[in-house]
């Protein structure tokens, strides 16, 4: 992509330049892109007229594949994708968005930019003195707002108030979802395997006041340090050797186990089921947040399902939670049944294939317009009923029996079960064979026909 010189938005050909660079700016925004993606070449322009918009904004145009290591990092699953970041840490995320909802959300983003800017400079810069030099230097404005710099006995008890904020508490360098070192990963992957699922974590590379005076606080100087009830425990290697010595079990808090991760399946077991059809989405029908989820809408709409929906934006414990449940990693996800069909691409090629109306509208309408099983018992039987009725009144016709109409009564009251009619009219034909022995034919008859019946 190609931006005209007037733009503000920077495209990175160097990740270590940009590693550098972006960490230093206040508020910042990455679009991350490809060159063969149609969307993204429509929403560049949009970003070009936003950078100059908003010059107290840093923009980054990223191609996602050139930069691969950088996709990696901020794990870009699908372009466009954009990043609203604050000192570098990434706030806020939109996968596939388009330019209007775009323009609305980069709007309040950088009007809470332009706010915490002229905050943070009404704080620090100086007043202008007047007088001698001599003046200026000994002289303190009575205007001036002082920055108050954290003792150590402030810094202390935030540290303090930090470990405490959780049973399990863990301070890493990075983020469960994004280790930024091989000994986080570890640790993480060794309470994953002791059915750890629930945790509070402290990123040590956001705050280095704390990542310095934690080594004091507690006397560990190395990360990652697991404290468990306010108690540290240690680093990845003393969590291992406590492992293999089968103690480590003992001190993990229940609420903290694997019995909440179930507790949450069975939660999004009866999301999935709540209609025939649903859609889990970020917004609503009425008001897509992303491009991947105003598409899917377009095309279910398009093809007449009536569907459920969950906004997965409401709620990260069911975002999160639905990804490891289904296996399936990206939204939107359509559920027909209670079983998942999958995602925009799985819908879309369906549609083209022709098997969208066998997927995902058969199973939907097999409820709503089939019989069930005993209407349809019932229908079948009462054709058969029918047939037998008119055998059994034609050969009752025939003999004259005294009590015909009785039984015409009695196969009237039994045409709902088959079995009782079946059973009570050979019963009949026995006592008739044994009174004429030329009725046997007739009963050979009855016989082979109610074979080819079942």
């Amino acid at each position: 992509m190609s931006q005209g010189d007037a733009s503000k938005l920077h495209v990175v050909t160097n990740t270590s330049k940009f590693e550098k660079e972006h960490g230093g700016y206040p508020h910042s925004v990455l679009f991350f892109w490809t060159s063969w993606h149609t969307p993204c070449k429509q929403l560049e322009p949009v970003l070009v007229e936003l950078s100059n918009e908003h010059k107290h904004l840093t923009f980054y145009s990223i191609d996602a594949e050139e930069n691969s290591d950088l996709a990696s990092t901020y794990q870009i699953e699908a372009v466009p994708t954009i990043l609203f970041c604050e000192g570098g840490v990434e706030k806020q995320r939109f996968e596939a968005i388009t330019a209007p909802i775009l323009v609305n959300h980069l709007t309040k983003f950088s009007m809470q930019a332009l706010h915490a800017q002229k905050l943070h400079s009404a704080v620090t810069k100086p007043p202008t003195m007047q007088g001698t030099k001599a003046e200026k230097e000994s002289k303190v404005p009575e205007n001036s707002v002082p920055v108050k710099e954290e003792t150590i006995e402030e810094l202390n008890e935030r540290i303090k108030k930090l470990i405490h904020s959780n049973v399990m508490m863990i301070f890493i360098k990075g983020s469960p979802d994004k280790p930024k070192c091989k000994f986080t990963r570890a640790i993480l992957e060794l309470l994953k395997n002791q059915g750890v699922v629930s945790f509070g974590y402290f990123d040590i590379l956001q705050d280095s006041k704390v990542r310095e005076q934690i080594k004091v606080y507690s006397d560990w100087a190395t990360f990652p340090q697991l404290y468990i009830n306010g108690k540290l425990i240690g680093g990845v290697d003393v969590v291992k050797d406590m492992i293999e010595e089968g103690e480590f079990e003992a001190l993990i808090p229940p609420q903290c186990k694997k019995q909440e991760e179930e507790t949450l399946n069975d939660r999004l077991k009866k999301l999935i089921t709540t209609k025939p059809a649903m859609l889990f989405m970020k917004g609503s029908p009425s008001n897509p947040q992303c491009g991947f989820s105003e598409q899917i809408v377009a095309l279910l709409n398009e093809q007449g399902l009536e569907f459920g929906h969950f906004d997965i934006l409401t709620d990260k414990t069911v975002r999160e939670g639905l990804k490891k449940y289904s296996d399936w990693q990206t939204y939107p996800q359509l559920y027909v049944k209670g079983k998942l069909i999958g995602g925009l691409d799985v819908v879309r090629e369906l549609i083209e294939e022709g098997e969208f109306e066998k997927t995902v509208l058969d199973p939907l309408r097999t409820d709503n317009t089939q019989p069930d099983n005993k209407k349809k018992k019932i229908v079948s039987m009462s054709f058969f009923t029918l047939f037998v009725f008119r055998l059994c009144f034609f050969f009752l016709k025939k003999r004259e029996f005294q009590f015909k109409s009785r039984f015409i009564s009695f196969l009237l009251y039994l045409h709902m079960n088959l079995y009782f009619i079946v059973k009570a009219y050979v019963l009949l034909l026995a006592m008739e064979c044994c009174l004429v022995w030329t009725f046997i034919p007739k009963v050979v008859i009855i016989v082979n026909f109610l074979k080819l019946a079942d």
